[in-house]
């Protein structure tokens, strides 16, 4: 018989950890629940069992958000699964069709089938954190636009706007932090209003 398989679930409300670890136990996994990056970090180096999958809210308190987390635990343990989960009213471009992404809320079906499909699938995340990719996903979006992208410290990027590639006087810029919960999206819809009323 084999062994359950272990994840760690972080999440800062009580009540969707609660919800959420109940749902794994009935369905025989092993759970081991966070409140926070740091509580997570904790708990998956003292952890007896090795985590299988990371089960993480994007946006965390502390500092250190869902996705870097992911990424930092995942380079500690290549092997390591991942499903990010966000509640934002935005959805970011980074949940379309994204396997390792889940909306809450959920139902508990729909949450055990895409733990199912992470587990048989491959470790890690699957979207790069980068200018090229925050430029590939503005582009299906957005095709009207021409976007720059400049990362700067941290996961901080400076995205310009414009309508025409070769006209820099007619362009919009801005610094977005972490794009994958989806609170940018506001800004690019405001930046093209702006270009668009020009």
């Amino acid at each position: 018989m084999e062994n359950p398989k272990v994840i760690l679930v972080v999440e800062d409300e009580l009540p969707v950890r609660k919800f959420v670890s109940e749902i794994l136990h009935q369905a025989a996994y092993k759970v081991v629940s966070a409140s926070s990056s740091a509580d997570a970090i904790m708990a998956f180096h003292s952890s007896r069992e090795a985590i299988d999958l990371l089960l993480t809210d994007v946006d965390l308190p502390g500092g250190i958000s869902g996705v870097e987390l992911a990424e930092q635990l995942a380079a500690a343990r290549p092997g390591l699964r991942v499903l990010l989960m966000s509640g934002s009213a935005r959805q970011s471009l980074a949940f379309e069709d994204n396997l390792h992404c889940i909306r809450k809320p959920f139902l508990p079906a729909r949450l055990l089938q895409q733990v199912d499909d992470v587990l048989s699938s491959g470790s890690g995340l699957r979207f790069r954190r980068d200018c090229r990719w925050v430029q590939h996903l503005l582009a299906i979006r957005y095709p009207e636009l021409h976007v720059e992208c400049e990362q700067q410290h941290g996961n901080y990027y400076l995205l310009r706007l414009r309508l025409q590639p070769q006209d820099p006087a007619k362009e919009v810029s801005f610094s977005v932090r972490e794009f994958v919960d989806g609170n940018w999206e506001d800004k690019v819809v405001a930046a093209l209003d702006q270009l668009q009323s020009r």
